[in-house]
């Protein structure tokens, strides 16, 4: 581990390319600093550009629970971008913080996603928030809290395949388009999903992680699209 007092700070030579390391992981010194894994730390700050963006246009459009969402994301790529850089950083209570609390920021996310999708069930999203952050503060384990999760965002999906279905039915077409993009965006994040567990990667540079992000990118932009195309709260 290497503390945060221990960094020299080394204005002659700005960025050097160092050996990946022994877990993996590829290491880019910045002014001295070693980054880990400078794609993902890259690709997680777009993420959260594109989230805080997003959430601010629909927040003026005063469209319900959607920038809650994107706020959680925003903050989760945020951390993110420090937690998959930084993994060296001391004191180790520090990492966990940024650890805990990317995962925090998902649970916040998802209950965003729950509110605009399913308004009436704000017992449902305190229950599942409340589950969910207490398990992330008993383990701080991704795959855990992953699988909760999981669990948290299915009624959400089948909500959005539902509406979709009975919007063709009854021929709102605004309100078709809105959960056409909407499950496309849902879809993406299986994609991603998919191309995580897998490890679809290039190589230690640009690894399955940082191709997720990218089809990420693309989910919530379909997300976004969803939310501009919204009329009315769904009942």
């Amino acid at each position: 581990m290497i503390s945060l007092s221990a960094v020299a700070i080394e204005l002659s030579v700005p960025a050097q390319i160092l050996a990946v390391t022994s877990g993996g992981d590829p290491v880019l010194s910045v002014f001295g600093l070693p980054i880990h894994n400078p794609a993902s730390v890259v690709t997680n700050g777009m993420l959260a550009v594109q989230s805080l963006v997003a959430a601010r246009i629909l927040a003026r459009r005063a469209v319900s629970g959607w920038p809650l969402f994107f706020v959680g994301m925003a903050l989760a790529t945020g951390l993110g971008a420090f937690k998959h850089g930084l993994p060296w950083i001391e004191p180790e209570w520090v990492y966990q913080t940024l650890k805990g609390g990317s995962n925090v920021a998902v649970v916040v996310a998802v209950v965003g996603a729950q509110r605009a999708v399913l308004p009436g069930a704000w017992w449902f999203s305190l229950f599942f928030g409340s589950v969910l952050v207490g398990a992330n503060s008993a383990t701080r384990d991704f795959g855990a809290t992953a699988t909760i999760v999981a669990a948290g965002v299915v009624p959400v999906v089948a909500a959005s395949v539902f509406f979709l279905l009975r919007s063709v039915r009854r021929s709102h077409n605004r309100r078709t388009r809105e959960c056409a993009w909407l499950c496309a965006g849902w879809g993406a994040f299986v994609i991603a999903g998919v191309v995580w567990a897998t490890g679809a990667g290039f190589s230690p540079w640009f690894d399955h992680t940082d191709v997720a992000h990218l089809v990420m990118m693309a989910a919530l932009l379909l997300i976004f699209r969803s939310g501009l195309a919204r009329e009315v709260a769904w009942n």
